[in-house]
């Protein structure tokens, strides 16, 4: 055994490194909590021969025979039904009239949430009576649900319900009822990230730049309000305070949607993005289960006896289901990728099988069958380089007809402009295709543009397409071809066409002031519309020779005078026993500057195992006649890696000259912050020097925390006392003196599952059921409690009045007749909480003769060297009963 033994509730939830002179009493304790964690609900056997030192006495070990122990009274479990997680739910425990394991009663509205399918049960019609009746009244699952099994965790605080699946009613794999979302609590935040910087150049001033980026954000019962912001200050320049946006949002649960009030930016789905402000509604595929969320076509087929339905693709199982006679249909595949035919392949019970293949591959128009996509934004463009905004309406919907054809559509109306579009988009055995075609149309344009009449119109044809060839396993990852007419403006175009005097600012394309990535460009005022634009990415495994990828794009202009920008690179990557390499070999043409052809080779050699660092070294050479030269060597320390380093060197041979470049960084991703320097200087006469503090804080009813990064959905853990724990899954994050941490970038709409790891707590402190499931919605703050009980921690040394110790195995029991602790080997006992005298009776058999009395009284002082009290206690015989136990 690992010299560091957890042990669960209920017999502790501390990480301990005992000494040589207490590991007997932890092995026993693990024993015993191995036997208290069985889940089985049959009856357990145990040969009490197996715990050293009761030299062939009859130890009482009922109370484990039934596993879990249910004590009669309500339980909050976090409940799961054939392995998919429904949420708590407080589940009551009957008493049996037998005094056997109490029984579970559920109600029949929680009955109501397994989706059972009533009529498939042998009894429907009495399954429908009794759950019409009250909820005081207990479901009979046990009677009425064939082979129903329901296994209780005490120590994890899980209820596990097993229903054969002819029994219930089907969902989509990982759904989550919306009744089990969570919108959290009323909480604020602010994130920052700050750098400064300092250059310093032989032949001209020094250069002084700061930067801060600030994101805050307060939640109201389910309204999310959002502000981000930005302050730089450079020693020329000066200091510039900018406001990025600010935006109230929710969701929608019943139209599966989020509603958005305020500064945003439009959907890209159809249209390209841009800013306004005003409000939209548009469809959340976050609130689909994962196995309809992207792309995959619906299976459908028959079945003539009770059959296996398996689905391959590339060789590889990803499905397997059971289907009983006749038709059936798969629709909860999960998006595996944007290509790969399905092989499906239909097990009868005779053995016979049939096989066919479904078509699979994919782009971003692509929806399966009978679901939608929608957006619609009312709104004023935002740009502050723009004088004069354009107000505008912009409407979109895509939907997948079957699983060859999605259909989408969209329009845009503003003053003056018009623009609306249409598209199919196709899976086929050939691949992936999207065409559509977008017209718009703009008057009331300045007389300066090239259009005298003072109108515009145009249009714009798409074409996407991806495809997996499977004989080769080539991957065309996206295709995608444009075709614009002279006459075609996006809404981003419109707006700036509407100023004459062009924008105030070119270069201002951050989130407030203006749209990047319009489809055309600007000198001053005059447009040059775009003409074609081309781009493709193809991937060609090589098995174990490694892999070659090309990947390109070009766009021209209507403008002659615009050269075209044109941009490609040809790579190969292989990973050796020692580490990697990558080829590539890049060409530029910008059509400002003379085109440029680059080549470059580089190595990754990891140095060691686990943290040891990696050096990474690259050689390119440029058409130009320039060289350089990089080795790199980084990694990270600690026991968290929180220390991350790297030292680089850079040798450049261009025209005229050389420069020599060294330098290094480090980061240290502490509790509350994240913190990171970095300094170079070069041959040149230039240094350069930056420092950065990332961080946030969280502040709540309970009081503020600062921690490293908690994202936009995370839980806030309150655990009274158990300062020092570490919150599982979140590296570094603790448990605060006040007893909150947060557990940062939960998954919105998912089970996201957050426990409490007692190590590094005091043992003074017991957490109760240290795991939680939630499913928060967007941008939620939820509250989680677990439950903990404080009290000094005391190790007894019991001896009876023989001197002689109980034996192993044996109950502790409070005056309320209720089992706190166990007697470990040695007559060792431990336990928490017993702040006044009190008295314990240790029971290891039936009769009166195996029964003694500990009258405790907590010790004055301890040890502090220990982490515990420690103390010897004697049992004292029942009166006019002599013990029977023998030395442990």
């Amino acid at each position: 055994m690992h010299p560091s033994t957890r042990f669960s509730s209920p017999f502790a939830c501390h990480t301990l490194t005992p000494g040589p002179a207490l590991r007997p009493l932890y092995l026993a304790l693990a024993l015993l909590a191995h036997a208290g964690s069985l889940q089985a609900a049959a009856p357990i056997e145990f040969d009490p021969r197996f715990l050293r030192g009761s030299e062939g006495q009859d130890i009482d070990l009922s109370r484990f025979r039934q596993g879990n122990v249910l004590q009669a009274g309500t339980q909050r479990y976090d409940l799961f039904v054939n392995g998919e997680w429904l949420g708590p739910e407080n589940i009551r425990a009957i008493a049996r009239q037998d005094g056997e394991n109490a029984e579970l009663c559920f109600s029949p509205t929680q009955v109501s949430q397994w989706s059972l399918n009533l009529a498939a049960l042998p009894d429907s019609a009495e399954a429908q009576r009794q759950l019409a009746a009250s909820d005081t009244a207990c479901f009979d699952a046990a009677g009425l649900i064939p082979d129903f099994q329901a296994v209780p965790s005490v120590s994890e605080l899980t209820l596990n319900i097993s229903i054969p699946q002819a029994y219930v009613s089907r969902h989509a794999r990982g759904y989550v009822a919306p009744d089990k979302w969570e919108q959290g609590i009323n909480a604020g935040f602010l994130n920052y990230n700050l750098n400064a910087y300092r250059s310093e150049y032989r032949h001209f001033d020094s250069q002084n730049n700061f930067f801060g980026n600030f994101n805050a954000g307060m939640n109201l019962g389910a309204w999310r309000l959002r502000y981000n912001a930005s302050y730089s200050h450079d020693s020329f320049a000066g200091s510039h305070y900018q406001n990025v946006s600010t935006y109230v949002q929710r969701d929608i649960a019943p139209w599966r949607s989020q509603l958005t009030i305020g500064q945003s930016y439009t959907q890209n789905t159809l249209f390209n993005s841009v800013p306004y402000t005003g409000i939209q509604i548009n469809s959340d595929d976050r609130m689909l289960p994962d196995s309809l969320t992207g792309f995959a076509p619906l299976i459908q087929g028959v079945a003539d006896s009770n059959a296996r339905v398996s689905v391959f693709q590339d060789g590889n199982q990803i499905y397997e289901t059971s289907v009983p006679p006749g038709p059936f249909v798969i629709d909860d595949l999960y998006n595996t990728g944007y290509a790969g035919d399905l092989d499906v392949v239909v097990t009868e019970a005779s053995g016979q099988t049939k096989r066919f293949t479904v078509p699979y591959a994919s782009v971003a128009q692509l929806l399966r069958p009978g679901l939608s996509r929608y957006s619609l934004t009312a709104g004023r463009y935002r740009d502050r380089n723009l004088d004069s905004l354009p107000s505008f309406v912009q409407g979109t919907y895509q939907r997948g007809l079957t699983n060859l054809v999605s259909a989408y559509g969209g329009t845009i109306v503003a003053e003056h402009y018009l623009a609306g579009q249409l598209g199919l988009a196709f899976n086929t055995r050939l691949g992936a295709f999207a065409l559509d075609a977008t017209h718009s149309h703009a008057s009331n344009l300045p007389a300066s543009w090239l259009n005298a009449g003072g109108s515009m119109s145009g249009q714009s044809y798409r074409i996407s397409f991806s495809k997996l060839v499977n004989s080769t396993n080539t991957n065309l990852t996206l295709a995608a071809y444009r075709f614009s007419s002279s006459g075609y403006l996006s809404l981003a175009d419109f707006a700036r066409a509407r100023n004459p005097g062009g924008t105030r600012n070119t270069y201002a394309l951050d989130g407030g002031g203006g749209s990047f990535g319009s489809d055309n460009s600007y000198y001053g005022n005059s447009p040059y519309p775009q003409r074609h634009r081309f781009q493709a990415t193809i991937n060609q495994p090589l098995g174990n020779y490694g892999t070659l990828y090309v990947s390109g794009s070009t766009q021209d202009y209507w403008n002659a005078s615009q050269k075209s920008n044109t941009t490609y690179q040809v790579g190969y990557n292989k990973g050796f026993g020692w580490g990697s390499m990558n080829l590539n070999v890049s060409r530029f043409n910008s059509g400002l500057s003379a085109s440029e052809t680059q080549a470059m080779l580089s190595l990754n050699i990891p140095l060691g195992r686990n943290n040891a660092p990696t050096l990474s070294t690259s050689v390119t050479r440029s058409s130009h006649g320039s060289a350089s030269m990089m080795a790199n060597l980084h990694g990270s320390a600690g026991e968290r890696r929180q220390l991350s380093y790297s030292i680089y060197n850079t040798y450049q041979d261009y025209d005229g000259g050389h420069d020599n470049n060294a330098g290094g960084s480090v980061q240290y991703d502490g509790r509350y912050t994240q913190v990171g320097a970095s300094a170079s200087a070069g041959s040149q006469g230039t240094r350069q020097g930056s420092l950065s503090l990332n961080g946030s804080v969280v502040a709540h009813a309970g009081g503020v925390n600062f921690v490293r990064n908690q994202g936009d959905t995370f839980a806030i853990l309150h655990a009274p006392g158990a300062t020092g724990a570490s919150i599982n899954g979140d590296n570094g994050s603790l448990i605060d003196g006040s007893g909150y941490g947060v557990a940062s970038n939960l998954i919105p709409y998912r089970n996201n599952s957050v426990s409490i790891d007692p190590k590094g707590s005091s043992l003074d402190v017991e957490i109760l059921g240290s795991s939680q499931n939630v499913a928060p919605t967007a941008g939620a703050i939820v509250m989680l409690e677990y439950e903990t009980r404080s009290g000094r921690a005391v190790l007894m040394d019991v001896r009876l009045d023989n001197g002689q110790a109980p034996p192993m195995g044996a109950d502790v029991r409070n005056p309320d007749g209720l089992s706190i602790a166990q007697v470990g080997q040695g007559g060792r006992i431990f336990v928490r909480g017993l702040e006044e005298p009190t008295d314990l009776q240790v029971i290891w058999g039936s009769d009166a003769t195996s029964q003694c009395r500990i009258q405790y009284a907590p010790p004055a002082q301890h040890d502090s060297s220990l982490p515990f009290a420690r103390q010897r206690v004697q049992c004292l015989s029942l009166p006019g009963q002599q013990n029977t136990a023998s030395l442990s």
